[in-house]
């Protein structure tokens, strides 16, 4: 098996083998159950988490990167449905030719992906980030607001058919008290 060589923020090296097919469905089943690589990280020797996400995203062929380093593209931002980025818990970056390239913190949901592209119309590229990252930097542009009514509407998906019902007005003049 090959070997990957590994830089993480300090920029120290570290040497890791490169991650098998067993590997990569461990780490798959970590971040399905937990959303996380910590315990996966620990398992295979790795010092940090971050260590883990950017061996998978190695073995996976996408880049990692480091969402403090980035600037936000507002417009790009303000054109992107915020439905999607609470649904499937990704971030657009930037366009990179021709391609939307999208933050995820887990690479294995294909279904993130696809609607992305279906949201948006465009090829997507997406790239590895930290989960922890990615919470911080979809709360500080869109805040918690949104991502309660997306929680809600996801919700009431689920609950479809139980008597759920979300109202589209709401008279608020009280006149529907006279009744």
């Amino acid at each position: 098996m090959s070997t990957a060589e590994i830089l993480p923020k300090d920029r120290t090296r570290v040497r890791s083998r490169a991650l098998g097919g067993r590997e990569l469905q461990r780490a798959r089943d970590a971040l399905a159950s937990e959303g996380r690589l910590d315990l996966f990280a620990t398992e295979l020797g790795y010092e940090t988490e971050e260590e883990a996400f950017r061996a998978v995203g190695e073995a996976l062929g996408l880049r990692f990167i480091d969402l403090s380093e980035i600037e936000v593209d507002r417009d790009l931002l303000q054109e992107f449905p915020s439905r999607v980025i609470h649904r499937h818990h990704v971030f657009p970056i930037r366009q990179e030719r021709g391609s939307l390239v999208v933050a995820t913190s887990n690479p294995f949901d294909l279904a993130a992906i696809d609607a992305v592209t279906a949201a948006t119309g465009r090829s997507v590229t997406p790239v590895v980030v930290m989960p922890d990252e990615l919470d911080k930097l979809i709360k500080s542009h869109l805040g918690v607001g949104a991502e309660t009514v997306d929680d809600l509407l996801a919700r009431s998906e689920e609950q479809s058919g139980e008597g759920v019902e979300i109202l589209d007005e709401v008279d608020f003049d009280g006149s529907e008290d006279a009744e």
